[in-house]
């Protein structure tokens, strides 16, 4: 589903949805820009891309294929591997630093929706009836009482 989809649906959701996935990239680009600067390399540094402002970060062209087709590099940080202090696990390092990043994210998101009790259903379920509520979204119906549906939505 592309962000023009999205936005014919739910507008709200829509820039949750595009909110969350910002604050997903540039985190995911920091960590590989921070591990490529801890195995010696400043490139990222010299570049500008050590930075917690999304602009930074944003490719136009894979931003402008992502809005339009569903699929895009929304950003990116260039690095050095020659610059590595160790060039092959400094590679390894670097590369699964976006990796982690996002595991880390993931289990973020996890605890805050244990946190508010919330419930998760697949979508092959049939859902209660105290799920009139809920709020799709990675293939899964989630409901959590008390909390409003753009909060669950967005952590999801």
């Amino acid at each position: 589903m592309t962000i023009l989809e999205r936005f014919a649906d739910n507008p709200i959701f829509a820039l949750l949805w595009m909110l969350a996935l910002l604050i997903s990239v540039v985190l995911h680009e920091y960590g590989h820009a921070w591990a490529a600067i801890w195995q010696g390399d400043d490139t990222p540094t010299k570049n500008g891309r050590f930075d917690w402002n999304p602009l930074r970060y944003l490719d136009f062209i894979g931003v402008l294929m992502f809005l339009l087709i569903g699929f895009g590099a929304l950003g990116y940080v260039k690095t050095r591997p020659d610059k590595y202090r160790n060039p092959v696990w400094g590679s390894f390092i670097v590369s699964i630093a976006g990796i982690v990043m996002n595991i880390a994210l993931l289990l973020i998101a996890a605890l805050v929706l244990l946190g508010v009790d919330a419930k998760a259903y697949t979508l092959f379920e049939d859902l209660p009836l105290e799920a009139v509520g809920a709020v799709f979204a990675g293939g899964f119906a989630y409901t959590a009482a008390g909390v409003p549906e753009s909060a669950l939505y967005f952590v999801a």
